[in-house]
């Protein structure tokens, strides 16, 4: 695999703490330090322009497909959600008493991780607070669901890895792998494995048939993994991290691929979070930048 840069843009006036994709269309969200948001198309990254601004930092988005909605999730807890059609924000929730750090969405239902350990549902139809569940004594970092349905998977600061049942929302296993905060959990697009990223900054993998059983436990960066990233063919994943780089693996076996930083053109500051598009890898950083990096794959 070649990659190499193809655009840096001084994007934000403050770090980059998140990007979102939109699925099914060729747009993506980042979201930053200085409370805005801004769209750009994924084929032209001259189309950009700023659909939010809000008094907090933003530290993660969603994109809600067919009703052209956003959701926002801040520093301090609060959740905005805005109508990018009308461009109004149509609610505001302030639930959470500290950080909302991911969100995920399952058919109707949207799950918000919040730094107060609280994982709160929500009614997308109604927006009507379905329930507020403390799983963690400390901060619920990421959240994922794999393809088939039937679990979810909570990274926590207090080290651990919840396995939730996706239907009854019970607590089914609490892996205890990571030394430190696990800032993101992954499942592979084939459904055959859970990834997690640790400010202990390694890289783990699980074996999902197999009762999560741990394939790989590596050192993959020298400071915090932030953001994991799976490419649309399942083939390679990214990694980002505190320690300024962007690492690519292949993900059937997590062997390394390549590294891009500062001497590649990268990021100067902590790479917080990556993106992929059909052939092509966007990262945002505390540097303020957005990159796009461009691959070929070789035989």
């Amino acid at each position: 695999m070649e990659i190499s840069r193809t655009a840096r843009i001084p994007a934000h006036e403050g770090a980059i703490y998140t990007i979102h994709k939109a699925e099914n269309k060729a747009v993506f969200f980042t979201g930053g330090g200085d409370g805005t948001v801004i769209q750009w198309s994924s084929n032209d990254l001259t189309q950009a322009h700023v659909v939010a601004r809000v008094k907090d930092p933003v530290i993660c988005l969603y994109y809600l497909d067919g009703v052209d909605h956003l959701i926002i999730g801040t520093l301090t807890g609060g959740i905005h959600l805005l109508d990018l059609k009308e461009k109004k924000e149509l609610r505001y929730f302030t639930v959470h008493t500290q950080g909302v750090f991911d969100f995920l969405r399952i058919n109707n239902h949207l799950f918000a991780a919040g730094g107060d350990g609280m994982l709160s549902i929500w009614d997308t139809t109604t927006w009507s607070m379905l329930s507020n569940q403390r799983r963690s004594e400390k901060s619920i970092r990421s959240i994922a669901a794999d393809p088939s349905g039937r679990f979810l998977a909570l990274g926590c600061s207090d080290h651990s890895i919840r396995i939730l049942n996706a239907t009854t929302m019970q607590e089914i296993k609490c892996i205890e792998q990571h030394t430190n905060s696990v800032f993101k959990v992954v499942f592979s697009p084939d459904g055959t494995q859970l990834l997690s990223g640790s400010r202990d900054a390694h890289l783990a993998s699980f074996d999902i048939e197999r009762d999560f059983e741990l394939l790989n436990y590596i050192p993959a960066h020298n400071f915090t993994i932030n953001h994991i990233g799976f490419s649309h063919d399942g083939q390679w994943l990214a990694t980002a991290s505190r320690d300024k780089s962007v690492k690519i693996w292949q993900a059937s076996d997590l062997r390394f691929i390549k590294k891009l930083d500062v001497l590649n053109g990268g990021h100067v500051n902590s790479v917080n979070a990556v993106v992929w598009n059909e052939d092509s890898l966007f990262s945002c950083s505390d540097d303020r930048s957005l990159i796009r990096w461009q691959w070929l794959k070789t035989q």
